[in-house]
């Protein structure tokens, strides 16, 4: 069996203030057991927007770690409170 164990979390900060964490949310553990070797590997997160954000334009950060080898990935998205 072929083992995967992801961590995942979430950071929104302002744009322009990229060390200001505004909200952070850990997203939890995803374990999964394949007979096969994967090749690639989907998950999907529900996300709501907290409620205090001002106006303005800020950047959602989602981190997965990989915790068997311990190497991680970024991808940072823009979005806009009007």
């Amino acid at each position: 069996m072929y083992r995967t164990l992801l961590s995942s979390s979430i950071e929104i900060v302002k744009t322009g203030q990229e060390d200001t964490i505004i909200e952070r949310s850990d997203l939890g553990e995803t374990e999964d057991l394949c007979r096969g070797l994967r090749t690639d590997f989907y998950n999907s997160y529900r996300i709501d927007i907290p409620a205090h954000l001002t106006p303005g334009s800020y950047q959602l950060r989602l981190t997965i770690e990989d915790k068997l080898s311990g190497r991680f990935a970024t991808q940072t998205i823009g979005f806009t409170i009007r």
